[in-house]
């Protein structure tokens, strides 16, 4: 047995019928068109968020929270320190050191 050709099914394309003055899209054509007019171009709604994603988003922005007012802290108490220990080097520096009697 010998295999011919392949043939692709004879599709015609959706063609325009006129009514009264206006041209107007057949029931195929105008279903094709609908899906392209709705379907590019959209953007998909937003779902909603859901409590565990509202919880969660919650409990990251107190943790953030938290990291940044630690951060402020430490930062505010090392340069406090550095002041400290910039003042007692100028002043012990011009100063002998006392030792402690030890028993």
């Amino acid at each position: 047995m010998e295999a011919g050709p392949l043939q692709w099914p004879n599709v015609q394309p959706p063609t325009l019928s006129k009514n009264s003055n206006n041209q107007k899209l057949t029931k195929e054509s105008s279903v094709i068109a609908k899906l392209t007019k709705l379907s590019q171009f959209t953007t998909a709604q937003p779902r909603a968020e859901t409590t565990l994603e509202k919880t969660t988003r919650m409990a990251k922005d107190i943790t953030e929270q938290e990291v940044n007012k630690r951060q402020e802290k430490i930062a505010r108490l090392r340069k406090a320190r550095h002041e400290n220990e910039a003042e007692d080097a100028t002043t012990n520096a011009s100063e002998p050191r006392l030792l402690k009697n030890s028993r």
